[in-house]
């Protein structure tokens, strides 16, 4: 992975909206992801979705700013041993 598309992976995580995100399930066979303010972004019909796509895409929010920094760190520490 480069350094532009980390970059370009932090530009859209940094526009999303603030997390932590759940999910709720809604009724009627449906579910949706809801923001830090407790608001709905996404909802979609869970007959053909399982509950864990929902974890999954509710936990990304947190887990991919954690491994970017994460990348970050490590790219530094090789710099820093090459240097």
């Amino acid at each position: 992975m480069t350094p532009g598309e980390i970059q370009e992976i932090r530009e859209r995580v940094d526009k999303a909206t603030a997390g932590p995100w759940t999910y709720k399930y809604r009724g009627w066979g449906a579910m949706a992801i809801l923001g830090a303010d407790g608001f709905g972004m996404a909802g979609a019909d869970i007959q053909n979705t399982k509950e864990s796509d929902f974890e999954l895409m509710a936990a990304a929010r947190t887990d991919i700013p954690k491994l970017l920094d994460h990348i970050e760190e490590q790219q530094r520490e090789i710099e820093r041993l090459n240097g």
